[in-house]
């Protein structure tokens, strides 16, 4: 699965207060499989960008899948970028990824 990303556009209004910085949404083969998410106001003062993936998993009735966090916090959206790149290949042996058409 080939791995890209795209930024998402900034948040208008009171939306843009909460979240002044926009994720990044962390796509396989053209389709939403996760994200990367910077802090926003109500987080602790030391949060960093945090990665999430979406997994499939039959014990979530009635979805099926879930979000997956990782515990890895980068200082900025390129680290992050750069730390899922370098565990990709782990990562999809590991998980069963869920791909979302809607982004």
């Amino acid at each position: 699965m080939k791995l890209s990303f795209r930024k998402e556009p900034p948040e208008t209004g009171l939306a843009g207060v909460v979240r002044p910085v926009p994720s990044t949404v962390v796509k396989g083969d053209k389709l939403q499989i996760g994200l990367i998410e910077p802090p926003h106001y109500s987080s602790p003062a030391d949060a960093k960008w945090a990665i999430r993936i979406m997994i499939f998993d039959p014990a979530v009735v009635p979805a099926g899948w879930k979000w997956v966090r990782f515990k890895v916090q980068c200082e900025s959206e390129p680290q992050a970028r750069q730390w899922l790149q370098a565990h990709w290949e782990g990562i999809q042996t590991k998980y069963k990824l869920r791909q979302s058409p809607n982004d």
